[in-house]
């Protein structure tokens, strides 16, 4: 496939020349054929080399179109369902991201939420306990991850005054927006339910969450006196890069 991508960008590049050369023809060009800026541009004024390169241009173009964006780490997705990508930035793959449940959909990306534990991943983990949110690889979105008590995932808990770690167990004390419940909903129950037979993989924890943790705590509405500057205010919109959904 690399092969097929390089020879595709040099035959882009040669097309590219063709174009620029023909926006004036010369009576020496338009004497080879028409130019291809024309609406007549024949197949025949082709070059074989530039014709072989369509079916690859076509391929390259559908296996584009047909493959999953992924941003961040995620379980390998595809009829194997066997391992683990460690990918942090936006990548691609041929796969649908399985199971859809697992995931949550940021610019046409899926952003994988759950406990990496039952698919051989081999990186370090993170305890947390509860739910919570959880903000993109990029930095630019919030998703959220529903798994009851405690689990883990491969990033540590951010250094925010709405996480709590207590004896290495990260707690959200802050609140959750409308469109939290509306999630939590949709796919709590499915994901639990599939974490169910791997409970043996779960971090054992002996601690007790902090006097601040009150489970899922709702966003109050926003009073007119509150202004934007304000400690409050900054609170409440900490974790509300969600408000697009």
């Amino acid at each position: 496939m690399a092969h097929q991508r390089k020879l595709a960008l040099i035959i882009l590049a040669r097309m590219a020349t063709r174009f620029q050369l023909c926006r004036k023809p010369t009576a020496q060009q338009l004497s080879g054929g028409v130019c291809p800026t024309s609406p007549l541009f024949p197949f025949d004024t082709i070059d074989s080399t530039m014709r072989a390169a369509i079916p690859v241009l076509l391929m390259l173009s559908s296996a584009s179109a047909n493959a999953t964006r992924f941003l961040g780490s995620h379980p390998m997705p595809g009829p194997s369902e066997g391992g683990y990508c460690y990918i942090e930035v936006a990548h691609i793959h041929r796969d649908r991201q399985t199971p859809e449940f697992l995931y949550q959909e940021v610019d046409r990306q899926y952003v994988f939420t759950g406990d990496p534990s039952p698919f051989s991943y081999d990186g370090r983990r993170y305890v947390f306990y509860g739910h919570h949110p959880i903000a993109t690889s990029d930095g630019t979105a919030i998703v959220y991850c529903f798994l009851d008590g405690p689990h883990y995932h491969s990033f540590a808990a951010p250094s925010d005054p709405d996480f709590v770690v207590k004896e290495e167990v990260a707690f959200y004390v802050g609140l959750f927006s409308p469109y939290f419940f509306q999630l939590k909903a949709r796919l709590g129950r499915a994901i639990n339910a599939f974490y169910e037979p791997y409970a043996r993989l779960r971090p054992v924890i002996d601690v007790s969450p902090p006097p601040e943790w009150h489970g899922d705590q709702r966003l109050p509405p926003v009073t007119r006196g509150l202004t934007r500057s304000s400690e409050q205010h900054q609170r409440l919109v900490r974790f509300r890069r969600d408000t697009t959904h």
